[in-house]
């Protein structure tokens, strides 16, 4: 028995191809609990601590995003030396109940990002402006052609009446504005990313005696349910805080 298609039919199976490789499944939900139950608790978080040579070191899962695990930290020196804070010292060791290497999860600079960041701006900026200087230029041989053909016409003098007396506004208005820069347009994106790299993470700090710091700390997502160990140098020995990671399906 012969199977005969119509183009109904046609397009049917092809949309349903269409929708089944668009489907998108949901995001795993992620939650990391300390393995301590000493903790102190602070708005729903649990911080857990550890202490070498009077270093005390507190943190806490905040969140997950697409793109990183973010906890929150806090270092306090209760030793009689400086110490040298540095967020790119933090890691997360992956436990492992076999013989394979241990994955390893080293924290985001947040110097580097705001580097980053900058540069992006500035090549965006210079991006904008030759598009600008382009834009302007196209514009000018469009006019010097339109006086070229009007003088060939006869109609120059009609020509430089409507050109000075009543001028395009998107010509001689538009390129001065593009390079004030007190009327760029303010990119909140940015300005939003930066700020929360500037002012919500730890940063590269020398702790004198007595002082703390506070801020967030920011690692690569990762999903396997298991144990990680959070570890900060602190001289020849490590601070580690144990976190049990788990992973919900919506």
């Amino acid at each position: 028995m012969k199977t005969h298609f119509t183009l109904r039919s046609s397009i049917v199976v092809a949309t349903a191809v269409i929708l089944l490789a668009s489907c998108a499944s949901p995001r795993s939900i992620i939650r990391m609990n300390p393995v301590s139950e000493n903790v102190r608790w602070n708005y729903g978080q649990a911080f857990a601590a550890d202490t070498v040579t009077g270093i005390v070191v507190e943190a806490a899962y905040d969140r997950s995003t697409p793109e990183y695990n973010i906890f929150d930290v806090s270092v306090i020196n209760g030793s009689n030396m400086s110490y040298l804070v540095d967020p790119v010292n933090f890691c997360f060791h992956e436990t492992r109940y076999d013989s394979g290497p241990a994955n390893i999860y080293k924290a985001i600079d947040p110097e580097t990002m705001l580097l980053n960041i900058d540069k992006k701006e500035s090549k965006d900026e210079a991006d904008a402006k030759n598009a600008a200087i382009g834009a302007v230029v196209v514009a000018g041989a469009v006019v010097a052609t339109a006086a070229v053909v009007a003088a060939s016409t006869g109609d120059a003098e009609i020509l430089h009446h409507n050109h000075f007396r009543h001028a395009d506004p998107g010509i001689l208005v538009a390129a001065p504005l593009l390079f004030d820069e007190a009327n760029a347009p303010i990119m909140t994106e940015t300005e939003s990313r930066r700020n929360m790299w500037a002012n919500s993470t730890v940063r590269k700090t020398t702790l004198e005696p007595g002082y703390r710091i506070d801020g967030k700390i920011y690692f690569p997502r990762f999903e396997k349910s298991a144990t990680y160990v959070l570890q900060l140098p602190i001289d020849e020995e490590f601070a580690k805080i144990a976190f049990n990671q788990l992973t919900f399906l919506p």
